[in-house]
């Protein structure tokens, strides 16, 4: 990782089962008791519309659509898809102490994290690891200047791309879809 003992300084994923989350976290703990470090942030990266970033920072699993006289039949009003859930799954449940804050990624921030990933390294990422990306860039910032203003080394901040750019070509990675809704593209601009 780069990092010495193997433990970043923090983890950022975004969660539909809560599974990696899960996972990720439990290792990371381990390893940090192991090389008697602290362990890692462990950071929800939450797509607008999802519940869980107020689930992390309030306690209530509260989505921006469940306010009085806004419920509607189809209420996910984002082009991510795979990750941002409503409801706390057991594998989330299971680990959500080890949570230590969630980021609001909005559609239109995906879309440049993917897009700067494709042209910066060739990388054609989907919706879900472009919000993974999206919010490991907010944490990593605001971890540097902490670091800067400490006179520490520079923080390693982890994330994983989960999903391929290929299986989103009709939508987040798709020119006409995106400009339709008022996105920018995620692929090639």
């Amino acid at each position: 990782l780069g990092h010495p003992y193997g433990v970043p300084h923090a983890f950022v994923c975004g969660c539909g089962t809560g599974g990696t989350m899960a996972g990720m976290s439990r290792y990371f703990k381990r390893r940090a008791a192991a090389a008697r470090v602290p362990p890692p942030l462990c950071v929800v990266a939450d797509p607008q519309g999802s519940a869980l970033v107020n689930l992390v920072r309030r306690g209530v699993l509260y989505g921006d659509n469940d306010a009085e006289g806004r419920r509607v039949k189809h209420p996910v009003d984002t082009v991510v898809e795979g990750v941002g859930i409503g409801r706390l799954t057991a594998n989330f449940a299971k680990r959500s102490s080890c949570v230590t804050e969630a980021v609001r990624v909005t559609d239109r921030e995906a879309a440049d994290a993917a897009h700067r990933l494709l042209v910066s390294d060739g990388l054609l990422i989907g919706s879900s690891s472009a919000v993974n990306v999206a919010a490991a860039e907010v944490v990593a910032s605001r971890l540097a200047e902490q670091a800067r203003l400490a006179n520490a080394p520079t923080p390693v901040v982890v994330t994983i791309l989960c999903d391929h750019g290929a299986r989103h070509l009709s939508k987040f990675q798709c020119a006409t879809y995106m400009s339709k809704i008022g996105l920018p593209s995620a692929g090639a601009r």
